[in-house]
């Protein structure tokens, strides 16, 4: 894709994911009195914390992989991102918050201007960098799409986690496109696997084709983001996520089963009843597709340090 035309579309999905936040504050404001007590809360009571959160890293992931994994500028986007969750809990905490435009002017105004100086003049491409972004962003798209309000009766909020599963995907296949080979962005199997996740994940409400769409999304990036060197070179990546992948997400899931109770205080919000485990399923997320990322990496690093050691010749032995 050309700079313009990657600059534009980057403009186009931050922009969207910023009314997107904004929507969703506003609809938790307006809910926030409608609020049962915390006696009866239960873990799916602050689900859209986990959406409006999801829309971060999608503007975060965007901004890395349109940076093509630069740290220097990596860092201000993470440092910012950090911000605009400190600004979420805020907003969450406030008696009222502003309008829907307003909320959407603002959070907007950030992204876009890193967007114009980022995109007009991008670095070289940092490999791991931009494909850990988008192993995040394939990871917390899985994990939005299995949130649930309690009873799912307002359309408005489901369609705005469906939104956020599909900003987060688009920023997933953009990492892809970034770290693929030239041969493999031309082959057809990049146009079958982008269609093929986002109807799994996002159109397919059942929890096979949840765990399908999150293989082949997270698998895309595991596996093209390899030089291509046909299909048996992809047996060993398809593998570490057939295995990697759930564990990480168990062992990340268990380790953050309470993360969301402080967060919960300090947005002043009815605590979770005891019986049930306050999670933030963002952060899971984010933790475990770093976790798949680093130690992909690793896995890339030693196997490039074994092929390119120096053999040590053998000395033949004197025969007697």
């Amino acid at each position: 894709m050309m700079p313009r035309a990657r600059t534009a579309a980057a403009l186009v999905l931050v922009v969207a994911a910023a009314l997107i936040w904004a929507y969703t504050v506003r609809f938790s404001a307006m809910c926030r009195g409608a609020c049962p007590g915390p006696d009866v809360i239960g873990a799916d009571a602050y689900w859209l914390r986990d959406v409006r959160w999801g829309v971060v890293v999608v503007v975060a992931g965007l901004l890395v992989v349109l940076g093509a994994g630069d740290r220097r500028r990596g860092v201000p986007v993470v440092l910012g991102s950090v911000a605009w969750i400190g600004v979420d809990v805020g907003l969450d905490r406030a008696s009222a918050v502003p309008s829907v435009v307003v909320l959407a002017l603002v959070a907007a105004v950030p992204p876009v201007v890193a967007v114009l100086l980022i995109g007009r003049r991008p670095p070289v491409l940092r490999r791991w960098p931009t494909t850990a972004a988008a192993t995040v962003c394939m990871t917390t798209a899985v994990a939005v799409a299995a949130l649930h309000g309690p009873g799912d009766t307002d359309p408005g909020p489901a369609v705005v986690r469906t939104a956020t599963v599909a900003l987060l995907l688009a920023a997933g296949f953009a990492g892809v496109a970034a770290v693929a080979p030239a041969r493999v962005r031309r082959l057809p199997v990049v146009a079958v696997l982008a269609p093929s996740a986002v109807v799994l994940i996002v159109v397919i409400d059942h929890l096979v084709a949840l765990l399908a769409g999150a293989f082949l999304a997270v698998g895309a990036v595991t596996v093209l983001s390899r030089p291509w060197r046909g299909g048996r070179a992809a047996i060993a990546p398809l593998l570490w996520v057939l295995i990697g992948y759930p564990v990480l997400s168990f062992v990340m899931t268990l380790a953050t089963m309470d993360a969301g109770r402080p967060v919960t205080a300090l947005a002043g919000s009815p605590a979770v009843s005891p019986a049930d485990s306050d999670m933030l399923y963002t952060v899971t997320a984010v933790t475990a597709g770093l976790a798949l990322a680093a130690v992909d990496g690793l896995f890339r690093w030693a196997r490039a340090e074994l092929r390119h050691r120096p053999r040590t010749p053998v000395r033949p032995t004197a025969v007697v």
